[in-house]
């Protein structure tokens, strides 16, 4: 029943936002502070071409979000960056991994102080108040958000942002043979 598979779909991410605590919860008395901005919710339902698989993403309305005060810029790889890893790559006879991180931006948190009110796809907790943890999809700042997140990551791994290109991230690679490379586009990436 098609019905059944949207029910699934939405299920899906409904769980993965509450693993990833995307939202804080409060009873529906609670009272939100005035520096937050109220931001609906919506579900936006997709079929993707490839397997007929269907997606369901929980999206905030941040057209009504004042987002002035915080940075949203976010830059993405450059196109003629990806063509200097493609020929690196067939020239040293090197392995390329190209994938998306799925469910990226709530992994990173919000600088916008945002708030909600649960609807029926949050179940038991419907009707709650929703404090925004998490960057989401449809918010002006979430991509610079996890742009930022993604690059702490990086750090972490070793790699140092190319000063030619901010989103190709380079570090020598650990037998001391060459170098390892990654860039990102929003929340796809590719591996060299």
């Amino acid at each position: 029943n098609g019905n059944n598979l949207w029910s699934e779909a939405s299920q899906k991410e409904m769980t993965a936002l509450n693993y990833a605590a995307v939202f804080i919860y409060h009873p529906p008395s609670y009272k939100v502070e005035s520096q937050y901005q109220y931001a609906p919710l919506r579900i936006i339902f997709d079929v993707k071409q490839e397997d007929l698989r269907r997606k369901a993403r929980m999206v905030a309305g941040g057209h009504v979000v004042n987002s002035t005060m915080h940075q949203s810029y976010s830059s993405v790889v450059h196109t003629r960056t990806v063509r200097l890893l493609q020929t690196i790559a067939m020239n040293e006879d090197l392995s390329m991994l190209i994938g998306d991180i799925g469910n990226a931006f709530v992994q990173a948190y919000t600088e916008e102080k945002i708030w909600s009110r649960a609807g029926p796809e949050f179940g038991d907790k419907e009707g709650s108040t929703i404090i925004f943890n998490k960057a989401l999809y449809g918010l002006a700042t979430s991509a610079r958000r996890w742009n930022l997140a993604l690059g702490d990551v990086l750090k972490e791994m070793g790699f140092n942002s190319s000063r030619a290109d901010a989103d190709l991230w380079i570090k020598k690679a650990n037998d001391g043979s060459g170098y390892e490379y990654i860039a990102t586009h929003v929340d796809d990436v590719i591996v060299v």
